[in-house]
């Protein structure tokens, strides 16, 4: 059931966002999910807005109306069903799938993670903060991206950020990024300084213009840097003492 015409031209809203010309949103468990103002607002920025009220209308619609992001409330969401809607998606379209829960704490891109899908909301989001949400799950959250969980947060390389339960983004620099990839994919182990300068800065290709010494006080100052961001999710840069450095939670 389709509930409104679109808009049909492409401009910025107040809030500094495009509208998404041509998006299809399915909304699976309508009555549950939002009020009528939320799906008016979904409307007005652009989405076409249909819904399926059980899981084989939900299936059909998401083939008839070439759904592009699918939004479930937590009442129709199992394993089976997850993997149906993933399926319907090709290599070159995957349908980002949002959850929809009436718990607040559970409501962030972590418990998402866990969920196997791209984000969890609660039924009473402002309609901005929606909108917002679904932007990132069809960019930043893509399924094709790493996730790595940090604690209890989202480690996400591709876009150099940390993404909390609160929604809070910490942003990485570069190579403050390349660092704690390095540190993630060796969890548990300790990363040698050479090592570590090997993968930053190439210490093997520039031995001839600088001793390996040269890089250490850099190393220094990009540990420091980094404690101190990952300090916020209670996450720690073990210094073993003349060896290197391992990654604790």
């Amino acid at each position: 059931m389709q509930l409104r015409v679109l808009l049909t031209t492409s401009e910025a809203d107040n809030d500094g966002f495009a509208f998404m010309i041509n998006k299809t949103v399915l909304l699976i468990g309508h009555e549950k999910s939002f009020t009528a103002s939320i799906v008016d607002h979904l409307q007005n920025r652009g989405y076409c807005v249909v819904t399926g009220y059980n899981k084989a209308a939900a299936l059909e619609q998401i083939v008839q109306s070439q759904s592009d992001i699918v939004l479930i409330h937590e009442d129709f969401f199992d394993a089976g069903f997850l993997e149906s809607i993933k399926t319907l998606g090709t290599e070159s379209k995957r349908i980002p799938i949002i959850l929809i829960v009436p718990d607040p704490p559970k409501a962030n891109p972590v418990s998402a993670f866990h969920q196997n899908v791209n984000d969890c909301v609660h039924q009473e989001i402002h309609a901005t903060l929606l909108v917002q949400r679904m932007q990132r799950s069809l960019t930043t959250l893509a399924p094709n991206k790493p996730k790595i969980p940090l604690g209890s947060t989202l480690f996400l390389p591709c876009d150099f950020q940390i993404l909390c339960g609160n929604e809070e983004r910490i942003t990485l620099l570069p190579k403050e990024n390349e660092l704690l990839l390095l540190l993630c994919n060796k969890h548990g182990e300790i990363c040698t300084k050479e090592e570590i300068i090997q993968v930053l800065w190439g210490q093997k290709k520039m031995a001839q213009h600088h001793p390996k010494e040269h890089w250490h006080p850099n190393l220094d100052v990009l540990i420091s840097r980094l404690r101190v961001k990952l300090k916020r999710i209670n996450v720690h840069i073990e210094n073993i003492k003349k060896v290197g450095y391992r990654l604790q939670m």
